[in-house]
């Protein structure tokens, strides 16, 4: 489906439809003209008018509602909102779709993105915290999106996509701020360079998201999401979803990990209660759709040259995964995919790990929503061949 059409659909109904419109519609030559014009003319047959019916809601002696020769119509028009060629001149929006014509537009604030090229402005007041989501599409050319300050010069930008249709989000904006949404073209796409008849139409889309305070409900996930430091864990194992909350975590990441003194020949990591955690990293074998626990080992004790490190869970559906030296998914040493029986692995040479410096770190991943791990353990043993 063509923009254009997507934009005839959008007009039916009086706030996004004027008499301008349909005149425009009227004799026009270029295509996508009128096709709109033509979808306000039949919008206006039947929304613009007095009732569903195809009636006005004059007195019904042909003078309308006015008694003056004009319909009740002709006195309200409502004109939709467009993206301002003028940054101060910018509408305040809320979320929703906004339509316009990049042919009208001029380079304003050195173009979107800094990168030169038309661009136009909504502005965005910030009502709570959240998270700013803003797409465009456009006829014609590639349009381009960027989320600016408050302030309308260039600055730092908060936020910069040079496709449209991917975007760009810009997280956890205050309320009592206000940002600037621009879209654009590039100065060097063809359609731009030589527009001719083409009105080079577009339309942005400008989304919130709620970001939920420790403690808030978080289910369902049309709440909003939960705020950075926090996940949305049951309180308890009903699977009712007033139990889910913005739950603080610890040891959810390899930056926050978890110490872990391996002291004796065994150490036993238990796992009681509801999981409070994210998913930060993702491995070879485990990752897609459970939750982690990071731990960093080191052993304090001295240890033989000939000593290995099990590690080992009987629970069914826990992974596990081991890093070494570093965090980063090319330095996986070991990993155990979650299965019926648990997930074992052997460290070999835990003597030139502890030689070297390394202090491994163990990944424990695990279904967030899986009563059957309310409570399980995974044991860690030196052993000596």
């Amino acid at each position: 489906m063509t923009l254009a059409l997507l934009r005839a659909r959008s007009v039916l109904s009086p706030r996004a439809c004027t008499r301008a419109d349909v005149a425009r519609g009227r004799g026009a030559t270029r295509s996508w003209s009128w096709r709109s014009g033509l979808a306000c003319a039949l919008a206006c047959a039947t929304a613009c008018s007095g009732g569903g019916d195809g009636t006005t809601s004059g007195s019904g002696d042909g003078t309308g509602g006015g008694g003056d020769g004009t319909s009740d119509t002709d006195a309200v028009v409502y004109e939709p909102v467009s993206p301002s060629d003028a940054c101060e001149l910018a509408p305040v929006v809320e979320p929703g779709r906004y339509h316009g014509e990049l042919f009208v537009n001029s380079e304003t604030l050195a173009g979107v993105c800094g990168m030169g090229g038309p661009d136009a402005f909504l502005r965005v007041t910030i009502p709570y915290r959240l998270d700013l989501r803003v797409t465009a599409a456009a006829e014609g050319f590639t349009p381009r999106v960027e989320v600016l300050g408050d302030a309308c010069a260039r600055g730092v930008s908060l936020g910069c996509g040079l496709v449209g249709d991917e975007g760009v989000t810009v997280r956890d904006l205050l309320p009592g701020s206000s940002v600037h949404v621009v879209v654009g073209g590039a100065a060097d796409d063809p359609a731009i360079l030589a527009p001719g008849d083409d009105r080079l139409p577009y339309y942005v889309d400008v989304a919130f998201q709620r970001v939920l305070d420790v403690g808030a409900r978080c289910k369902p996930d049309k709440l909003g999401r939960c705020v950075t430091g926090t996940v949305c864990a049951p309180v308890d194992m009903t699977g009712d979803d007033s139990t889910w909350r913005c739950t603080e975590t610890t040891a959810d990441a390899c930056v926050d990990a978890e110490e872990i003194d391996l002291e004796g020949t065994l150490t036993t990591l238990s796992f009681p209660g509801p999981p409070a955690q994210s998913d930060a990293h993702q491995h070879s074998c485990a990752g897609a759709g459970l939750v982690e626990r990071v731990f960093r080992l080191r052993a304090v004790a001295p240890v033989g040259p000939d000593e290995s490190l099990v590690v080992r869970t009987s629970a069914p559906g826990v992974g596990l995964a081991l890093r070494t030296p570093g965090c980063l998914p090319e330095h996986e040493r070991a990993c155990a995919a979650p299965s019926d029986a648990g997930a074992s692995f052997t460290l070999e040479s835990l003597a030139t790990e502890v030689e070297f410096g390394a202090r491994p770190y163990l990944f424990v991943e695990w279904a967030a929503d899986e009563p059957a791990l309310d409570g399980f353990v995974v044991e860690l043993e030196r052993t000596s061949e």
